[in-house]
């Protein structure tokens, strides 16, 4: 394997040493759903076949086998959430491993965990779609949120915060003139939730325009939360518990190609690749043109990840270059971390490799 690489690091030489190595399988075979996550200061392997735990050396720690057809999943905190959409189990991980198991009475389409391993899940049962809520045990608690299409509509995407008192929820909607258009609520699960009504409904709002479809939600912490729609973004604070508001609104007249978020940062990126960055509250961190071509783009310890193939480029929140780089003759990069500015750890297929810069 010959590697090329291009260094903009600070107080950083333009040697890549590889540190260390997995091999995790032999097995050619490709598998489309294979994500890595980052996980309690190292990273899991997730498949349709199972999950696996390695620390930020590489070093294998434990694995579990599961048989889903569609993994997904959630972390926040010491907990990480497997679920297989489309189908019933459901798996709650800390860092020694498997914690619990379950099986849901429904098909799960979305599943998201809190910091202290309170499951919200998404089940569809054609007629209707519920909210369902599971303690650490994944024992199915007595809360249960109801939605039909002609009701409060379709739920797309659900957020929780960190404490697991409030959740926020996009649906698809038809108003009253026949429109579909989308909407976010915002639901309370404390003694101030249960003073408001059965639903526990706290702030509802509707997207004025049918043509913003809302797609994704996000709670930075306990205090802000996110909706992302086709046309811009939306900053809420939720502190005042019963009167949530919207505090910031970003429009664009250009697609929104590629966002992701972190519990301190928000990264966009738009079709003329031009990037920028706020914070939880919808302030302006950096804004600037990057000519890069990429396939995947993500946060990674509040750095901005961008790969192709086997080219990785890698920003600061400030959006200045850090790291120009492409390996040669392996796999796709399917991941990519960068540790404590000094170690890139890079997965791929059937390996993981820890490049040390110096």
């Amino acid at each position: 394997m010959s590697i090329i690489f291009n260094i903009f690091f600070p107080k950083a030489s333009d040697t890549l040493i590889l540190k260390n190595k997995n091999v995790i399988t032999k097995d050619n075979t490709i598998d489309s759903t294979l994500i890595y996550k980052e996980f309690n200061g190292g990273i899991l392997r997730i498949s349709k076949d199972g999950i696996s735990f390695f620390n930020n050396n590489t070093d294998f720690k434990w694995t579990h086998t599961y048989n889903m057809k569609n993994p997904i999943v959630s972390i926040r905190g010491n907990y990480a959430l497997i679920a297989d959409k489309g189908g019933n189990d459901l798996y709650l991980f800390n860092k020694l491993g498997l914690l619990s198991y379950a099986i849901a009475d429904k098909i799960i389409e979305k599943a998201v965990v809190s910091d202290d391993g309170i499951s919200f899940i998404i089940v569809d049962d054609i007629e209707a779609t519920f909210i369902k809520v599971y303690s650490k045990e994944l024992k199915e608690m007595d809360i249960s949120i109801k939605s039909t299409f002609k009701g409060e509509g379709y739920p797309i995407d659900i957020a929780v915060s960190n404490d697991s008192t409030e959740i926020i929820v996009s649906y698809g909607i038809i108003t009253n003139e026949n429109i579909f258009t989308s909407k976010v609520i915002f639901y309370n699960f404390s003694e101030i939730g249960k003073n408001v009504g059965a639903n526990r409904i706290v702030g509802s709002f509707v997207n004025s325009n049918e043509s913003n479809f809302i797609s994704k939600v996000h709670f930075f912490d306990n205090e802000y939360a996110l909706s992302v729609y086709n046309g811009g973004l939306k900053f809420y604070s939720t502190k005042v518990l019963i009167n949530p508001k919207i505090i910031k609104e970003i429009k664009y007249d250009k697609k929104i190609k590629s966002i992701d978020m972190s519990n301190q940062l928000l990264s966009i990126v738009l079709e003329d690749n031009i990037v920028e960055n706020f914070d939880k509250a919808g302030n302006l961190l950096s804004r600037k043109s990057i000519n890069i071509d990429y396939q995947d783009f993500y946060l990674s310890n509040n750095y901005l990840i961008f790969i192709k193939n086997k080219e990785i480029n890698i920003y600061n929140k400030n959006l200045d270059l850090i790291f120009n780089g492409e390996i040669e003759n392996t796999e796709k990069i399917i991941y990519l971390n960068n540790f404590f500015n000094t170690n890139l750890l890079v997965g791929f297929q059937n390996e993981i490799k820890l490049f040390e810069l110096k």
